[in-house]
Formats: C-alpha cells, structure tokens, sequence
C-alpha cells in the first residue's frame, strides 16, 4: 500500500506543472488565440485617439458647426475652453500611454523607459486629464445622470493612477499592476463610448434610456471584467497553492516511508551478518 500511495507522487509532481501551477509563478497559461485580445484593443485604442487628432482643426479654432462643439458657443469662451483643450489633448495622450504601458514586451525590454513613461503618465492624468475630465463633465449634454456618470469616472480615474504611482514607489509590483489595470479599463471607457455611439448611430438606435446607459456602461463594464479577472486570479492561485500543500504533505510522507525501508534494510543486513 505503501507503494501504491508514494508512486502518487509522480502524479502530483505533473500536476505542478499544470495551468494553475504558471499562474502561480506569475506566468499565466494563455488559451489559443486569447494572447491577440490585448493587442487588438490596444489598436482600437490607437484607432480612436488617432481619430480625435484628426478631428483637431475642428477644435483649435473652435467650429461650432462640428459634431461635439454644436450648441456650446453660448459657455466655450469661458473657462470651458481652457478645460476642453486640455483634456482633448491629455486624454489620448493617457490612452496611448496607458497601452503602452501595459504592454509586457515593452516593460521588460524597456525597462527603464517603462519608469519614465510611468512618470509622465501619472503627472499627465493628475495635474491635466483628471481635472479638466471633472470640470467639463458639468455640461455634459446627455443630462444629469451623465454628469454624475463622468464626475465618479473623473474621481475614480485619479484615484487608481494615485494607487499605482503608490504602490510603484513602495515596490509592490503586483499591486501596481492590478491598479494600473484599473486605470487603463476607465480609460477605455472613451473607446468604449464612442465605438457604441457610433454603432447606435448607424443602426437608427435612439431611445431615451440609451445615452445615460452607455455613459455609464462604458467605464463599469470593463472595470468589471477586470474585477472579475482579478478573482479568477486568485481563485487560480488559492487552487495552486492547496495543490502545492497536497504534494509537499505527500513528499514528506514518502520521505519517511523510504526511511523507514532504509532502516528495515539495514536492520535486516545487520542481523544476517553479525560480523558487521
């Protein structure tokens, strides 16, 4: 029985080298085809920044006439203007950062880029985006459940690039993925909106609950699935690490039992050559 029970061992040690095993070692085994998902929204997000500099001669000077700006001569040349102009500048700048950033062949290639970015990132969304996304967000013209939407999504973008630079500084490397993670998915959010405006646009979809849905849908969707990913993280992990406290259990209890043959043998040995 002995036997049967420590040839188990063999079996365990396959098992660490299984799915949840590389996760805990902080290298994930990725499905077939799921590593392009990253590198397709990255593009998305090149996309749509890349489609807001185009839009800029219609914005420095402001035209009136264009999509965004129809109906906001009567407050633009206020304080308004100072703030519009700063975040249609920061903000695809912190997209494309943000992208950038997360991309792991860049952090480990370019290392010490990687930190200086980081940097400008964190100055960039703080001292430019953030602010002038909370001061613009009171005239959003989808109503108040708009501006409310864009005022939390303004607190919270700050508040997980603030956790990030945070936990960087204190080298908690995990932790300042994770937040950084959450930093990215609010700022899809503007990909987000502008993807399903468009697509409601073209489809003739217009209801009256549709706007303050997807102002608000646009940063909590993704902000959940990143939460979920998070917990499926971990999930993994608890799995992994029982499946390491199963296989040491059983390794030292194999040790004693070879020990404990070996004793048996030399024992044996002893008593059949008393010379010895």
């Amino acid at each position: 029985h002995a036997d049967q029970f420590c040839n188990r061992e063999t079996v365990l040690k396959e098992d660490a080298t299984s799915s949840d095993q590389r996760t805990l070692l902080g290298k994930p085994a990725v499905p077939p085809g799921v590593w392009i998902l990253p590198w397709l929204a990255g593009l998305l997000a090149l996309k749509i920044s890349f489609d807001v500099l185009l839009r800029y001669p219609d914005y420095f000077p402001p035209d009136f006439r264009s999509q965004y700006l129809a109906g906001r001569e009567d407050y633009f040349w206020g304080w308004y203007r100072w703030a519009f102009w700063t975040h249609i500048v920061s903000g695809p700048a912190a997209l494309v950062f943000g992208v950038v950033l997360l991309n792991e062949w860049f952090r480990l290639s370019f290392t010490k880029w990687h930190r200086w970015l980081g940097r400008v990132q964190v100055v960039n969304q703080l001292a430019l985006m953030v602010p002038s996304g909370f001061a613009i967000a009171f005239y959003a013209v989808a109503g108040t459940q708009a501006v409310v939407s864009f005022l939390v999504l303004s607190v919270l973008t700050g508040g997980t690039i603030a956790m990030g630079w945070r936990s960087a500084v204190q080298r908690h490397y995990a932790e300042h993925r994770r937040w950084m993670l959450r930093n990215v998915a609010l700022l899809f959010s503007a990909v987000i909106l502008r993807v399903s405006i468009g697509a409601a646009s073209v489809l003739r979809f217009d209801p009256d609950w549709l706007d303050p849905v997807l102002t608000w849908g646009s940063w909590l969707l993704p902000l959940v699935l990143v939460e979920m990913s998070f917990h499926l993280t971990r999930l993994k992990v608890f799995h992994s690490l029982a499946a390491v406290d199963r296989h040491e259990s059983l390794t030292s209890h194999c040790g004693k039992v070879f020990r404990k043959r070996l004793n048996s043998t030399v024992t044996k040995a002893g008593h059949d050559h008393p010379s010895m």
